[in-house]
């Protein structure tokens, strides 16, 4: 369900609108048999087919090994799945900081305690400069996160939520708004990690609206910002 889950951007989606239907079965070899996995109406329109090349995906995914980070989508489903700001923002950067210490141990497991541990370095930290070192591949220069500033804030607005015995009235769009770029985030680490996968790719370039998250990039960051004055 997880490989289906984040494969196919249906992270928001509950495990218990994905049916699994044995009145058909599918196959690449005609020799191994797998059910067929399929939205429920009741969260789209007509529900949505997981295909037969879709599964294609998923069995080259399984057969060389190429999992995506778990962990880190399921922390980000069940923001996505949330209505409390609070949790949302929580959930998210729990997601974030998951998914960039499996990336960090996958591609350096010698030096692996160092990233899990929970002394690791911060979130923009992570993304930014240590992102950059260990995305560097032969003469292929390193990345720091396209979405590094948002992290930064985010992370900050997590950190006030925590130390912060009060209720924030942390607007809805703005939760939105940030879940929605730590899964922007999580696919271009997966883009780095594999290079060769056109539909990590594609997740990527479609994760982000240029001209409608400019406007409510500023609007978080300044948003942040009075709550830090506040402290």
């Amino acid at each position: 369900m997880s490989l289906i889950r984040s494969r196919f951007h249906i992270v928001g989606i509950a495990d218990d609108l994905i049916e699994r239907d044995e009145s058909f079965f599918w196959s690449l070899d005609n020799i191994n048999f797998g059910p067929i996995f399929w939205i429920k109406p009741s969260y789209v329109q007509l529900g949505q087919i997981i295909t037969q090349n879709d599964f294609r995906y998923i069995q080259n995914d399984l057969n060389s090994d190429k999992i995506p980070f778990f962990t880190a989508f399921r922390f980000l489903n069940r923001a996505l799945n949330d209505e409390v700001s609070e949790l949302i923002i929580l959930d998210a950067t729990i997601a974030a900081e998951l998914a960039i210490k499996e990336f960090l141990a996958k591609k350096d497991p010698l030096n692996a305690k160092q990233w899990i541990e929970s002394q690791a370095p911060p979130l923009p930290q992570l993304y930014g400069p240590i992102l950059e070192l260990y995305s560097s591949e032969n003469r292929r220069k390193g990345e720091r996160s396209p979405r590094l500033k948002i992290l930064d804030f985010g992370n900050q607005l997590r950190n006030r939520i925590v130390h912060n015995p009060t209720k924030l009235d942390i607007p809805e769009k703005f939760a939105g708004f940030y879940c929605i770029n730590v899964e922007s985030a999580i696919c271009h680490l997966l883009t780095l990690f594999y290079r060769d996968d056109a539909l990590w790719k594609l997740r990527f370039d479609n994760s982000y609206n240029t001209e409608k998250q400019s406007k409510l990039e500023k609007e978080f960051c300044e948003f942040v910002k009075d709550l830090q004055k506040k402290i």
